[in-house]
């Protein structure tokens, strides 16, 4: 038996329908088993069955939407817990009585955190500025600047009238 080639996400989304309540049961066991085999078992269905619905575009497409929406209940949980995780690593690591392995690990933890919080920072100003410049609007920092020049410019003597003579 050949498979379908999963959907292109670049392709148009194809057009919506109702989930069925098999469907709706076949996402839920997809996203709670580790295998598509418990899957099929957890939503009572045939394995090959639910191997072709993954290779339907409505089908994947709202598996992948679910998948999405438990992975954002999962971010904020942790986002949740950050603080206290923040909290324990540098308990971990100021501890003089901590094994000397958990401290460096507690230390490498903290410092890639603090590494990666920079990089996102950063590379979100950049695509904020990228989609300003798509959209003709001017980079603050660089219309300030533009300003600050004109400011310092020396004013150029007002153009005489079209209708007085100059001689």
């Amino acid at each position: 038996m050949v498979m379908n080639s999963p959907p292109n996400p670049d392709r148009p989304p194809p057009p919506m329908r109702e989930l069925t309540v098999q469907e709706e049961k076949a996402i839920i066991a997809l996203i709670s088993e580790s295998t598509i085999k418990k899957a099929a078992a957890k939503a009572e269905m045939g394995e090959r069955t639910l191997h072709r619905w993954l290779t339907d575009p409505f089908f994947a497409a709202a598996y992948r939407q679910a998948r999405r929406i438990n992975f954002a209940q999962a971010i904020s949980v942790c986002q949740m817990l950050a603080p206290a995780a923040m909290s324990v690593l540098g308990r971990v690591m100021s501890d003089p009585a901590s094994p000397p392995a958990a401290r460096v690990a507690a230390a490498t933890s903290i410092l890639k955190f603090a590494r990666e919080s920079i990089e996102l920072d950063d590379l979100v100003e950049r695509l904020c500025s990228l989609e300003r410049r798509a959209q003709g609007e001017a980079d603050p920092a660089t219309a300030r600047w533009r300003e600050v020049e004109d400011e310092q410019k020396p004013s150029e003597p007002a153009a005489p009238p079209d209708n007085e003579d100059t001689t």
